[in-house]
């Protein structure tokens, strides 16, 4: 069985530390990323690297809502097999029979979902930072709908998800890249 192999059978398992240590192992063996961006390339401790997967697995934004829970299941894999390092074909051993989200590419798909896990995972270290307020701001390339939402300040709790679901990329098959959130520090507040 090949190390992709191995590290997604953990990962199905719900086994994280495993999946990420076994990576570890095969990073020691073989470069996984030639570009060095792999999490073990650029010294990401494995505490930090474990918990950024599993909100890998808790994405799954409304935006990719015509995808079914089996191709969502398959893309998060995919996601989890890029985070450690891995590229190229072994990104889509996951994908067998992965009828995907036209116009969209995989690699897309994979980029909405993964933005979409650091959105979980960004929103979940402000609130734990007491941050109760968050100003969006436009990432500088944004379809119509998206852009509506730029320049506005939101209850944390009532932000809307990133990538928003309204925004209008499916139909267009134009690139959007949104917007994003930054905490709102009132110190007037006391």
């Amino acid at each position: 069985m090949s190390f992709v192999e191995q590290v997604t059978n953990f990962l199905l398992a719900g086994d994280i530390p495993k999946a990420h240590a076994l990576s570890e192992e095969y990073q020691k063996s073989k470069p996984v990323d030639p570009r060095r961006t792999s999490p073990f390339a650029i010294n990401i401790p494995a505490d930090q690297a474990i918990k950024s997967l599993q909100f890998v697995f808790k994405a799954n934004p409304k935006k990719l809502s015509g995808l079914s829970n089996e191709d969502v299941k398959k893309l998060q894999l995919s996601v989890a097999l890029q985070r450690l390092g891995f590229y190229g074909a072994d990104l889509d051993y996951p994908l067998n029979d992965f009828a995907g989200l036209p116009p969209l590419k995989n690699q897309r798909l994979r980029i909405l979902l993964s933005v979409n896990a650091k959105h979980l995972e960004d929103t979940q270290a402000l609130k734990r930072m007491g941050i109760a307020k968050v100003q969006s701001f436009s990432s500088g390339v944004c379809c119509e709908s998206c852009a509506k939402l730029a320049d506005r300040q939101f209850n944390i709790e009532d932000a809307p998800e990133i990538p928003s679901p309204d925004c209008l990329e499916l139909k267009s098959g134009t690139v959007c890249h949104g917007v994003l959130y930054k905490p709102v520090i009132n110190f007037d507040d006391e």
